[in-house]
């Protein structure tokens, strides 16, 4: 839903909870600083965007990196790089990360 053209989500609080509990330590990538105009750099800002939602959907399905790269069929260093933003991961590895939440609803 959207609230003074800020997007929200509605979810139980035990839902809420248990993400917060699951997520622990993980820090969420910071997004790019924004320029003067408020604007922040695109390609940065996407992969930024594209780490946090990942290590979003990883937390909810209860999974570590480990338990996430065996289920999708990639290394470890895969899912690390995606989540940190590093690294240059194809895109079928990103590909076949994404698939694995499909059947999760995630």
């Amino acid at each position: 839903m959207k609230i003074d053209g800020e997007r929200y989500v509605v979810l139980p609080q035990a839902t809420f909870d248990r993400m917060v509990e699951r997520l622990g330590d993980v820090k969420l990538p910071d997004l790019p600083e924004a320029n003067e105009r408020g604007r922040r750099p695109a390609r940065a800002t996407g992969r930024v965007v594209l780490a946090r939602k990942l290590i979003e959907r990883r937390v909810a399905a209860g999974w570590t990196q480990q338990e996430l790269a065996d289920q999708a069929g990639v290394r470890v260093e895969t899912v690390r790089w995606l989540e940190e933003d590093s690294g240059r991961p194809r895109s079928t590895s990103i590909a076949k990360v994404d698939e694995v939440f499909r059947p999760l609803g995630l």
